[in-house]
Parts: structure tokens; sequence; C-alpha cells
């Protein structure tokens, strides 16, 4: 977080920043999100593999909860190829 303790190191000198500063501080932190959400979506895109590889192997498990499986991880694989095409 680059801007954001440049922002603060001029807060505490008694510097008054320039607009800049502060958008590129948010910018910062929103791209940081950006990238927590993209790592969360592909770890969980990662559990639904693994899940549904168990639940194969697994035949006292309903079918329908591997449907739901399959479609849990389908919702997530669109969700992050929207978020990767923006």
């Amino acid at each position: 977080m680059k801007y954001k303790k440049i922002l603060y190191n001029q807060l505490k000198n008694n510097i008054e920043p320039d607009c800049e500063d502060f958008y590129l501080c948010e910018i910062e932190e929103k791209a940081k999100k950006y990238d927590e959400l993209i790592d969360y979506l592909k770890e969980q895109i990662k559990q639904c593999d693994k899940d549904i590889k168990r639940f194969k192997g697994n035949y006292n498990v309903y079918f329908a909860s591997l449907n739901d499986l399959n479609a849990i991880k389908k919702v997530y694989e669109e969700i992050l190829s929207k978020i990767e095409k923006e």
C-alpha cells in the first residue's frame, strides 16, 4: 500500500496532500480488493473441483448434490470471466 503510506506520512507531518494523492490511494485500495476478489473466486472454483471429484467417488451422495456443485462452479466461472473482461 505505497500510496496509503505516503498519504499517512504527509498527514502525520502536517503536509496537506494533493487531491491526486487521495485519488491514488483510493485506486490502490480498489485494485487490492479487486485482486482479492479474483483470488477468492479462483479458490472457490478449485474447491468446487475438489468436492466434485470427492462426490463422484462416493456412491452414497445424492446426484442432486453433484449437480448443485457443478452449477455453483459455473456461476463462479461466469463471474470471474465477466470481471476479467472489464
